[in-house]
């Protein structure tokens, strides 16, 4: 399984005391500066993606989503996930974890969310994918199905913020 999250950093504004208080630990805030603020926040949305997956953890609790700070990996409870990818640039930062670095893991490109993922699918692959959610062959957990794109069963996680999309996806 695997989660990830986009931020438009277009959008964005200083994080106020009250919101970093509310999705940081103690810990996270001695080992971590403001710059590194909108980094984490897209590390836990995504951690908290796949753990929807996983675990079928329903509510975000971002403090109890702790990223190490060395940008490894991050914990919640006794669950260690790998930071698989980050990408920082000046328009946006995207992020995907997952269970293991040993999945054979796909990360699509990043695409512009005025055009729709099946438009950009088209764009970059030249023809058109088949999406189906293979409903009686759930995920380890029974949770969520897994989806078939183009012959091939994926865990896959989608995510937009502003003009931003991506998606990643892992072949079984």
């Amino acid at each position: 399984m695997i989660g990830n999250d986009i931020i438009d950093l277009n959008l964005i504004n200083m994080p106020s005391d009250r919101h970093i208080n509310k999705y940081f630990s103690e810990k996270e805030k001695l080992s971590f500066s403001i710059n590194d603020y909108w980094l984490l926040f897209s590390l836990k949305e995504a951690d908290f993606k796949f753990l929807q997956k996983y675990i079928c953890l329903n509510n975000f609790y971002p403090k109890k989503i702790i990223v190490n700070n060395n940008l490894k990996y991050i914990e919640y409870l006794n669950i260690n996930i790998n930071i698989l990818k980050i990408e920082y640039n000046k328009n946006y930062i995207h992020c995907i974890v997952g269970l293991n670095n040993n999945f054979n893991y796909k990360i699509c490109n990043i695409y512009d969310y005025r055009d729709n993922f099946i438009d950009f699918y088209i764009k970059k692959y030249k023809k058109k994918p088949i999406i189906k959610k293979e409903i009686n062959k759930l995920s380890p957990n029974g949770y969520s199905p897994p989806i078939i794109i183009n012959d091939f069963t994926s865990s896959i996680s989608f995510s937009n913020d502003g003009q931003y999309g991506a998606w990643a996806h892992i072949k079984y």
